[in-house]
């Protein structure tokens, strides 16, 4: 038997491994949320839906990656036909892949759902640097 401390939002946020309610000496207010569990079912930060704990969801992938992360997933032709592309369009008046490539620098890191990032996207498999489904790879958010 285990006890567990729910916080506000029914959080567990502290387990009393071995202990019964009965065992515990707390503020009124603060026993009203204590539950008794079988030994080991509850890690910190599951949700107690009023019956039972359940288990929180999985994050989902972020879409903000290190720059070097992501500039890794480029291979060195791949890399120098950006780095082409990015200034061709911009002797042209299209500052896009340029923008997109200076931002990343300075910030460390890029967010692949920005807007700047699918613009990029879409412009390296308009100019044929990358094919649509390598380009679905070298975007796709870190797992």
């Amino acid at each position: 038997m285990d006890c567990v401390r729910l916080d506000d939002n029914g959080i567990a946020a502290e387990i009393f491994p071995g202990r019964s309610k009965s065992d515990l000496v707390f503020h009124p207010d603060l026993m009203a949320r204590i539950v008794e569990v079988e030994s080991n079912s509850v890690a910190l930060g599951d949700r107690f839906d009023g019956a039972r704990f359940v288990k929180p969801l999985s994050p989902a992938p972020s879409p903000e990656i290190p720059a070097d992360v992501f500039l890794a997933r480029l291979s060195d032709a791949e890399y120098l036909a950006v780095l082409k592309a990015a200034e061709t369009r911009l002797a042209a008046g299209d500052a896009t892949l340029m923008r997109w490539l200076d931002g990343m620098r300075i910030k460390g890191s890029l967010d692949l759902s920005g807007r700047l990032a699918v613009e990029a996207e879409a412009a390296l498999v308009a100019l044929d640097v990358l094919s649509a489904g390598r380009a679905e790879a070298v975007f796709a958010p870190a797992s």
